[in-house]
């Protein structure tokens, strides 16, 4: 499994915390390699940082690619309001290749929740971790994607925290 994600170089959204919550980001989620389905059973951070960040929860998008349905990036509130059914993640069987939303597509989305926590230094998640199994092997990857609320524990990201 896999995403448009390098966890070498990982794309990072950075929320105000004094600017509302929750929030929902939405990441694309397809086949890397082969064709059988890869079922996902969890959905967590690589690491997380801080305490002033809380996880709210996971939940898939499936949809063909039309100018009414586009990927999502990120959008207020949790769950998001949007027009597709959201499937839980947890048994959820992914079979798309990889291939860009192009019109007519079909494209799988992984939908994670944020809302600030009780701390007041941020935090968040560097990295997405999902775990699933293929014919009966269980793997997890790792997405390059990086979940923050602004805060004195988020570094490294002045363009988006400063």
């Amino acid at each position: 499994m896999g995403s448009t994600g390098d966890s070498h170089h990982a794309d990072t959204i950075a929320f105000d915390p004094v600017k509302g919550g929750p929030w929902t980001m939405g990441y694309p989620l397809c086949l890397a390699q082969g064709t059988q389905p890869a079922v996902i059973d969890s959905v967590g951070p690589a690491a997380a940082v801080g305490s002033g960040f809380r996880f709210l929860g996971a939940y898939i998008r499936e949809f063909t690619a039309t100018q009414q349905h586009t990927p999502i990036g990120s959008v207020d509130g949790y769950p998001p309001s949007l027009p597709d059914t959201l499937h839980p993640v947890t048994g959820f069987s992914v079979s798309s290749p990889f291939q860009r939303a192009a019109f007519g597509s079909r494209y799988t989305e992984l939908l994670i929740g944020f809302g600030r926590g009780t701390g007041t230094d941020g935090g968040g998640w560097r990295g997405i971790n999902v775990g699933y199994s293929v014919g009966g092997r269980h793997r997890i990857v790792t997405l390059g994607y990086n979940i923050l609320i602004c805060g004195s524990s988020v570094t490294n990201v002045p363009h988006l925290c400063g």
